[in-house]
């Protein structure tokens, strides 16, 4: 970005390479095109964008220069831009031949070579004069253009600190020269105008992520806490729940149909975030609703609940799950599965993890009417159950790679010895977090475990 550009006709290069020795002795940067043209390069479109960046436009008045034509659409173009104009006057001319725009402004005459040092700090002090607001003016007017010239751009528009400054800068100008021109202003408004919208949008999804929290903080109070069952020394349970996003669409819940029965499910709607949240939190209700109704036939639990929650399913979600009731004084445990990844057996010393199959069916909402089957499993005293939402094995780390069914496996079969299902409940949850190294999570993941003693 040069101080001065220097206009002027060919006749007058002698007087012009003295003037830009002068002005760079007095550490002022020239733009002149016997040495800022490159080889090949569009001339009038680099002239034009020196005269944009400059900050003053000097014009050699002579007889030549007024009637070049080049000249005059170097001056057209400042004064388009509303550059500052300085005339210089190296040989005598009519003021009446003179461009209108230069005709009105004080001239600098370097007619007498005894007077160049004085005529030079003349020209020297136009320069510098309100040098911050003219260094501002022409910064302005380089953005303003680039974004004209590229459809406005939203990304080149200014922000923060620039923003302010060139607002400050432009309620400060006043009768300040060069005045702003239309595109400048239109660019600081088309700025502010961004960066009110910005902020409106960054206090709304605050304002949306204090609500999302809250969200959070209910839904998760929702779900009961084992800790419910710490006088029953029948069984004991672990849960825990990681929504990847704000609020997510697993569900549990667990609770007693009378002194010796317990009745738990899992669950995992489709979709994420708030749509399978909200799902979710309808499904956990209408579950319950139907276990309480039902008392100890589960299958009627899954009939009912599979009929009461697709009756309003606008979006087609559906829901896997796996239920179950325990009686707590014989460890029978009768089961169905929805659709659900079959529940893990950890069975105790040295015999194998196995899996809880049969009793299946299609997910709640996909077929009406279904009539679903209910299964039976005796737990032996020690055993537990291990349900686990698809978050977990599909639980994916920086590098692209599922936890996976076998990394977990290999887990739980180093688990048949834990004393209780907040071993094993802990364990996997810190292996799983351990592999995922705090990548971000892409589903929600449930653990749920129960033993029967």
């Amino acid at each position: 970005m040069a101080d001065v550009f220097l206009s002027y006709a060919r006749v007058d290069k002698e007087f012009v390479q003295l003037l830009d020795r002068g002005l760079r002795k007095l550490a002022r940067d020239t733009w002149v095109d016997w040495e800022k043209l490159r080889p090949a390069e569009e001339w009038m479109a680099a002239i034009y964008s020196a005269i944009e960046s400059a900050q003053a436009f000097v014009f050699i008045i002579s007889p030549d220069s007024i009637a070049s034509e080049v000249c005059h659409r170097e001056l057209a173009h400042a004064v388009e831009h509303n550059k500052r104009l300085i005339p210089v006057v190296c040989r005598e001319v009519s003021a009446t031949t003179v461009p209108p725009a230069l005709r009105s402004l004080n001239w600098i005459f370097f007619l007498n070579g005894d007077q160049f040092k004085t005529s030079l700090q003349r020209l020297v002090s136009a320069v510098d004069t309100d040098l911050a607001w003219v260094r501002m003016h022409t910064r302005l007017l380089t953005r303003a253009i680039e974004w004209k010239e590229n459809d406005r751009r939203e990304s080149l528009l200014l922000r923060g600190d620039d923003l302010a400054a060139a607002e400050q800068a432009l309620a400060d100008s006043g009768d300040k020269e060069p005045v702003p021109t239309r595109l400048q202003r239109a660019y600081v408004q088309a700025s502010r105008d961004k960066a009110s919208h910005d902020a409106q949008q960054r206090e709304l999804a605050a304002r949306l992520d204090g609500e999302l929290e809250a969200a959070k903080r209910v839904q998760l109070g929702t779900f009961p806490s084992p800790t419910v069952f710490s006088d029953e020394k029948r069984f004991t349970l672990f849960a825990h729940t990681e929504p990847a996003r704000e609020v997510g669409g697993d569900l549990y819940d667990f609770f007693r149909l009378d002194d010796d029965r317990l009745m738990l499910f899992i669950g995992d709607v489709s979709g994420k975030g708030l749509p399978s949240s909200l799902f979710a939190a309808a499904s956990k209700a209408l579950i319950k609703s139907a276990a309480l109704r039902h008392g100890g036939n589960v299958a009627a639990v899954m009939q009912e609940a599979n009929q009461e929650i697709a009756r309003d399913n606008s979006e087609s979600l559906f829901v896997t799950l796996l239920a179950g009731i325990l009686d707590a004084r014989s460890g029978q445990f009768e089961y169905c599965n929805a659709g659900f990844e079959p529940a893990y057996l950890l069975p105790g010393k040295e015999r194998p993890v196995s899996r809880l199959l049969g009793a299946n069916g299609p997910p709640l909402c996909v077929i009406d009417d279904f009539r679903y089957e209910a299964g039976c499993y005796q737990m032996r005293p020690g055993e537990k159950l291990c349900l686990l939402t698809d978050g977990v094995v599909e639980a994916m780390n920086s590098g692209g790679l599922t936890y996976g069914r076998a990394r977990l496996e290999t887990l739980l079969v180093g688990l048949r010895r834990a004393t209780g299902p907040s071993e094993v409940g802990e364990a996997i949850h810190r292996d799983v977090t351990r592999f995922t190294a705090g990548a971000e999570s892409v589903d929600d993941a449930t653990i749920l475990i129960l033993c029967w003693h």
